[in-house]
């Protein structure tokens, strides 16, 4: 008994193995669909959609462990970021059916392509807030969709922006030890609130010698979504400032706000004249 028993584990280890080494991850049950489940980078948005329902009902949506992730939920599919690396299981469910999927997430931080020149501003992922690739700002059109209190969004395009006509925005920079210093990423914030939950602030962050730009074009709506009251963000990354005081203009809405940063390579110390529009939090940051 003891050597069959020795044979059955050492075939369900080599069955494990063959699975893993052909980059899937076992489930049981019904597969979500994922739009990827191995050599997930840290903050890479990540597509999970429920495939047994078509009746309307509601979906449940959980992951686990829970705590290092952002879900954003739409109808049936969800969209997911991870900000630790891991293995996670995704759960979703109507009640009837049960769906799961087993995701490998690695340590390295997703920067989407169009944001990765040797010397540009890059994306960060920061703790429990979703980053999703700019699309290029030629593919984007304003958005004419009109909210219906009480049925999904179906944009007219995938790719369209929703202005920021009237709206403000808050910045809250912050020092960035994992890049090379000295490194200082802007969080960004509306402060109206928008009427789609599957929508993050447009940021796009150039740097160029000691000229830092930033400018923030509209809203993006990634695709159909739920009505509610949300405020979109972005986080942008300047990185290798050099010492001394660089210039800052932050374009919105057809306005420029101008500025400085001055850095030491430990600290930075903004000077920001303007008290509408675009405004900081906090106008010093130091270790």
């Amino acid at each position: 008994m003891k050597p069959k028993l020795s044979n059955l584990l050492l075939l369900l280890l080599a069955a494990i193995t063959v699975s893993c080494t052909q980059n899937e991850l076992p489930t049981a049950g019904p597969v979500l669909d994922a739009s990827k489940t191995v050599s997930i980078k840290r903050g890479e948005p990540v597509t999970f959609t429920f495939k047994s329902d078509s009746s309307g009902r509601k979906i449940d949506w959980q992951v686990t462990p829970s705590g290092h992730t952002d879900l954003k939920a739409s109808a049936n599919k969800a969209l997911i970021t991870f900000q630790k690396s891991g293995i996670y299981k995704i759960t979703a469910t109507n009640r009837v059916v049960t769906e799961e999927a087993l995701v490998r997430v690695d340590s390295t931080v997703y920067v989407p392509s169009d944001t990765t020149k040797a010397d540009t501003a890059q994306l960060v992922v920061p703790d429990k807030d979703t980053i999703v690739a700019l699309p290029p700002r030629d593919t984007l059109k304003t958005d004419t969709v009109k909210v219906k209190p009480d049925k999904p969004i179906h944009p007219d395009s995938v790719q369209h922006i929703t202005e920021l006509v009237g709206d403000e925005l808050l910045l809250t920079p912050y020092l960035i030890d994992s890049l090379p210093a000295p490194s200082l990423g802007i969080r960004a914030v509306t402060l109206k609130s928008y009427k789609c939950s599957f929508s993050y602030l447009l940021a796009y962050a150039s740097k160029s010698g000691d000229d830092l730009k930033l400018d923030y074009p509209g809203v993006y709506e990634y695709f159909q979504c739920t009505p509610g009251n949300y405020n979109p963000k972005s986080y942008s990354i300047f990185n290798r400032i050099k010492n001394g005081t660089s210039t800052l203009e932050i374009s919105m809405n057809g306005m420029i706000y101008k500025g400085t940063i001055t850095s030491n390579g430990t600290s930075f110390a903004i000077n920001w004249p303007h008290t509408s529009g675009i405004k900081f939090t906090t106008l010093t940051v130091s270790k």
